[in-house]
């Protein structure tokens, strides 16, 4: 009888030590779990760094000068304007810095709730940067394009992303392209009155070359 008492003692002291080293498990996961949830929330959150086309950008320096180079964006766009109304074709061009983008985009967009934007111009990639609505927050978010040229039209395919300093979820990107796809989609050069035969991004600049149609 004594070792049967015994016996059952034991038992119980061991489903103790069992249900105390769970609990303490349970408290450590949990814990661990917390920590990955802020160090995720924090980099979520978090201001990210200028891009590598920042840099490109300032220290590379501009060897040639283009048509257009140094004339006012909206003065070459009411050229392109002009070319577009004519009745011949003729060669059309945009040579834009990322400064001049960022300050006509940032006024474009800042009523779509696109805030502190950024553009950034590298070798063959432009780079946006900016802070923008994501569900209830307001979060940085950073998306690296590779423009072309198709069938007279503009493309941007996107590279990669970031939200914070987090890379941007496939889901996301994927919503993020399907978008540019149909607003380019819907700008094809009969209504734009614009043929594209070029596009080049180099030293902090976007060349643009084209043809106007011409009116019929």
């Amino acid at each position: 009888m004594a070792r049967k008492i015994i016996s059952d003692d034991a038992r119980r002291l061991e489903r103790r030590r069992l249900l105390v080293g769970l609990g303490i498990g349970c408290g450590v996961v949990c814990v661990g779990v917390a920590i990955l949830l802020a160090v995720g929330y924090a980099r979520l959150t978090a201001v990210p760094p200028p891009p590598p086309e920042a840099v490109q950008s300032s220290d590379q320096p501009n060897t040639g000068v283009s048509p257009g180079q140094g004339v006012a964006l909206q003065a070459q766009v009411a050229v392109v304007q002009r070319a577009v109304r004519s009745r011949r074709p003729q060669p059309v061009a945009i040579d834009v810095s990322a400064e001049e983008l960022t300050r006509q985009l940032g006024r474009d967009l800042e009523g779509q709730g696109v805030e502190d934007l950024n553009i950034y111009l590298g070798e063959g990639t432009v780079v946006a940067q900016g802070r923008t609505s994501m569900g209830d927050r307001k979060l940085y978010a950073t998306v690296r394009l590779r423009p072309g040229v198709e069938n007279g039209c503009l493309t941007l395919q996107i590279e990669d992303g970031q939200v914070g300093t987090l890379p941007m979820p496939k889901q996301l990107r994927d919503q993020l392209q399907h978008r540019v796809d149909e607003s380019i989609a819907a700008n094809p050069p009969q209504r734009t009155g614009i043929r594209l035969e070029s596009v080049h991004v180099s030293g902090g600049r976007l060349r643009l070359q084209g043809t106007s149609m011409g009116r019929r």
